[in-house]
C-alpha cells in the first residue's frame, strides 16, 4: 500500500525548504561580504559559525522530514 503524504506533512516539508534557502541566503550574504584576500585564510566569527550550523541544522530537518515521508511510502 502506497501512503499519499497529508497536507501537513507537505506543508511541514514546504516551510522547512522555505527554511533551508533562507538560512543558506544568510549564510552567502554573510559569506559574500568577508573581504577577498588572495591567499590569506579567514578566520570565521561566532556569528558566521552561527549562520553555517543553522543552515546545517536547517538541512538536517528538511532531510528527516523526507525520510519519513519516503519510509511511510515503501
Amino acid at each position: 500500500m502506497t501512503h499519499t503524504p497529508s497536507d501537513s506533512e507537505q506543508v511541514r516539508i514546504a516551510v522547512a525548504r522555505q527554511s533551508l534557502q533562507d538560512a543558506r541566503d544568510r549564510l552567502d550574504d554573510a559569506t559574500g561580504a568577508l573581504p577577498d584576500r588572495d591567499g590569506d585564510d579567514t578566520m570565521a566569527s561566532p556569528e558566521l559559525l552561527g549562520l553555517l550550523l543553522h543552515a546545517v541544522a536547517a538541512k538536517r530537518r528538511l532531510t528527516d522530514l523526507e525520510t519519513v515521508v519516503r519510509a511511510r511510502n515503501l
